[in-house]
Protein backbone atom coordinates (compact mmCIF):
# COMPACT_ATOMS: atom_id res chain seq x y z
CA UNK A 1 0.00 0.00 0.00
CA UNK A 2 1.20 3.39 -0.85
CA UNK A 3 1.66 6.61 1.05
CA UNK A 4 0.83 10.01 0.39
CA UNK A 5 4.69 11.09 0.09
CA UNK A 6 5.19 7.93 -2.65
CA UNK A 7 1.98 8.97 -3.82
CA UNK A 8 2.80 12.56 -4.13
CA UNK A 9 6.41 11.72 -5.66
CA UNK A 10 4.99 9.27 -8.51
CA UNK A 11 2.50 12.17 -9.68
CA UNK A 12 5.53 14.42 -9.65
CA UNK A 13 7.47 12.52 -11.79
CA UNK A 14 4.59 11.27 -14.40
CA UNK A 15 3.99 15.36 -14.29
CA UNK A 16 7.40 15.96 -15.40
CA UNK A 17 7.69 13.67 -17.87
CA UNK A 18 4.02 14.76 -19.12
CA UNK A 19 5.23 18.12 -19.58
CA UNK A 20 8.04 17.49 -21.35
CA UNK A 21 6.52 15.29 -24.23
CA UNK A 22 4.21 17.78 -24.57
CA UNK A 23 6.55 20.44 -24.92
CA UNK A 24 8.68 18.06 -27.71
CA UNK A 25 5.70 17.69 -29.32
CA UNK A 26 4.08 21.59 -29.35
CA UNK A 27 4.63 21.69 -33.30
CA UNK A 28 1.93 19.11 -33.98
CA UNK A 29 -1.79 19.63 -34.23
CA UNK A 30 -3.84 20.66 -30.87
CA UNK A 31 -6.11 18.47 -29.40
CA UNK A 32 -8.90 20.38 -29.31
CA UNK A 33 -8.41 19.63 -33.20
CA UNK A 34 -8.59 16.10 -33.04
CA UNK A 35 -11.72 13.68 -32.76
CA UNK A 36 -12.56 11.39 -30.09
CA UNK A 37 -11.63 8.24 -32.62
CA UNK A 38 -8.25 9.93 -33.37
CA UNK A 39 -7.65 10.19 -29.98
CA UNK A 40 -8.41 7.01 -28.92
CA UNK A 41 -6.19 4.79 -31.67
CA UNK A 42 -3.18 7.51 -31.16
CA UNK A 43 -3.56 6.12 -27.25
CA UNK A 44 -4.35 2.79 -28.10
CA UNK A 45 -0.93 2.85 -30.59
CA UNK A 46 0.71 4.79 -27.35
CA UNK A 47 -0.30 1.82 -25.03
CA UNK A 48 1.28 -0.74 -27.38
CA UNK A 49 4.38 1.36 -27.48
CA UNK A 50 4.83 1.39 -23.67
CA UNK A 51 3.80 -2.40 -23.54
CA UNK A 52 6.74 -2.67 -26.40
CA UNK A 53 9.30 -0.29 -23.98
CA UNK A 54 8.56 -2.84 -21.03
CA UNK A 55 8.75 -6.30 -23.39
CA UNK A 56 12.35 -5.06 -24.76
CA UNK A 57 13.71 -4.14 -21.45
CA UNK A 58 14.23 -0.42 -22.07
CA UNK A 59 15.67 1.66 -19.60
CA UNK A 60 13.26 3.00 -16.78
CA UNK A 61 13.55 6.30 -18.44
CA UNK A 62 12.02 5.86 -21.52
CA UNK A 63 9.46 3.41 -20.23
CA UNK A 64 8.38 6.69 -18.11
CA UNK A 65 8.14 8.42 -21.50
CA UNK A 66 5.54 6.13 -22.75
CA UNK A 67 3.51 5.92 -19.86
CA UNK A 68 3.72 10.01 -19.96
CA UNK A 69 2.50 9.65 -23.50
CA UNK A 70 -0.14 7.22 -22.32
CA UNK A 71 -1.07 10.09 -19.49
CA UNK A 72 -1.40 12.91 -21.98
CA UNK A 73 -3.66 11.12 -24.64
CA UNK A 74 -5.80 10.03 -21.29
CA UNK A 75 -5.59 13.90 -20.32
CA UNK A 76 -6.39 15.41 -23.74
CA UNK A 77 -9.77 13.06 -23.81
CA UNK A 78 -10.70 14.40 -20.73
CA UNK A 79 -9.94 17.85 -21.33
CA UNK A 80 -11.94 17.42 -24.53
CA UNK A 81 -14.90 16.03 -23.37
CA UNK A 82 -14.88 18.90 -20.20
CA UNK A 83 -15.32 21.15 -22.78
CA UNK A 84 -18.05 19.75 -24.80
CA UNK A 85 -19.62 19.38 -21.27
CA UNK A 86 -19.17 22.56 -19.30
Amino acid sequence: MSNPNEERNIIEKLCMFCLNKLRINRYKKHWNDLEYIDLFTMLKNKVLKLKEAINSKKTPEEVWKEAADVANFCAMIADNYEKENR
